[in-house]
């Protein structure tokens, strides 16, 4: 969703589909400061792969086959929710240092048919872990909010993390390796739970190459 995303709405997008309202639009956004999209690191507790034939163009996605959406995956499919996030270091980033780290993730969704009503639900959180170049982890709540109207946007939570830079490292890459966002959704008169769990254990799982940070040579 390019969720500039949570494209959580997206998936708002997609319930109102599943109920005869019409298709579901949404936007691309960047990734901002925090640098380029890199490749390398592993997954996280939401796992990184799983996804046959899904893409991610955003700093992360959260990808949910149908059978995770509840009675409306059979019509809404698989689903893609991009979720846009920058990694901004504070001073300078230098092998075998400690770095704080500003996170901010946002998500958007633009143009729906119809008025939606929607509430995030506390416990909705983004976890940042380092999986390259060093390590280290932050866990960022989604603060709770009610979104309205046909162009949605999404507060993904905002804060800062510290990450421990290796002695060789030439690059540190920040990935989004746990997301669980609860979402309770009016469309019209019919009241809908949507959850898009890829935490530990949850049945959705995430792409996307995260920021990469260059590292500079320690003195």
């Amino acid at each position: 969703m390019k969720i500039s995303k949570l494209a959580l709405i997206a998936l708002l997008g997609g319930a109102l589909v599943a109920f005869g309202c019409g298709d579901d639009s949404s936007t691309s956004g960047t990734a901002g400061t925090g640098g380029t999209a890199g490749g390398g690191g592993g997954g996280g507790e939401g796992g990184m792969g799983g996804s046959p034939g899904a893409t991610c163009d955003s700093t992360a996605c959260i990808f949910c086959p149908a059978s995770a959406l509840g009675p409306g995956g059979t019509v809404i499919g698989d689903l893609v929710v991009p979720l846009d996030f920058t990694a901004v270091p504070q001073g300078a980033v230098v092998q075998g240092t400690t770095v704080t780290v500003d996170l901010a993730a946002t998500s958007e969704v633009n143009d729906l048919p119809i008025e939606v009503e929607a509430e995030i639900i506390a416990g909705s959180n983004v976890v940042y872990s380092a999986t390259a170049g060093g390590t280290g982890e932050t866990e960022i709540p989604i603060p709770e909010q009610t979104l309205s109207g046909t162009d949605l946007m999404i507060d993904a939570g905002s804060g800062t993390g510290d990450f421990d830079v290796d002695a060789d490292a030439t690059d540190l890459v920040i990935q989004v390796t746990s997301a669980l966002i609860d979402l309770q959704a009016m469309v019209g008169t019919l009241e809908l739970p949507l959850t898009l769990d890829a935490s530990e254990g949850g049945d959705c799982t995430l792409l996307g190459d995260g920021v990469t940070i260059p590292v500079d040579p320690a003195m």
